[in-house]
């Protein structure tokens, strides 16, 4: 809860399109400030609130316009660390990368692999871990 009080948080949740479980609770907290962003990154099927959002700019049939800017980057969520890491190469001026949400394993593998061959620094946070970027 605090975590949606303090400037310049990010919140990594479940679920993507919007339809229940953390997310549910985090966007009630954001949607009215446009200085928050809301960002989605996987495919919103038709008559989810995730589509709603990007198509209505509403969470709900006559609910409030959402004041947050709302952005959707087009990842698979069976994108592979090939995919990902040609995602991570083709923006420029990255610092730093934050990978979540995979194995222990994969994450590393494309970490080490990011940073070897891009020169960029990574970050793999445990669930709740705050960072700095």
């Amino acid at each position: 809860k605090k975590i949606c009080r303090e400037p310049g948080s990010i919140i990594v949740t479940p679920a993507g399109m919007l339809k229940g479980g953390p997310v549910q609770y985090y966007i009630k907290r954001v949607w009215d400030n446009p200085k928050n962003a809301i960002i989605l990154v996987s495919y919103q099927a038709p008559s989810t609130p995730g589509r709603k959002l990007l198509v209505e700019g509403l969470l709900e049939n006559g609910g409030p316009r959402i004041k947050a800017m709302v952005f959707w980057f087009d990842f698979s969520s069976h994108a592979g660390a090939s995919d990902l890491f040609n995602f991570v190469k083709n923006v420029k001026n990255l610092e730093k990368v934050v990978l979540v949400h995979g194995n222990e394993d994969s994450i590393y593998s494309l970490g080490y692999s990011i940073k070897e061959k891009l020169g960029i620094e990574f970050v793999a946070p445990q669930n709740g871990e705050k960072i700095t970027l």
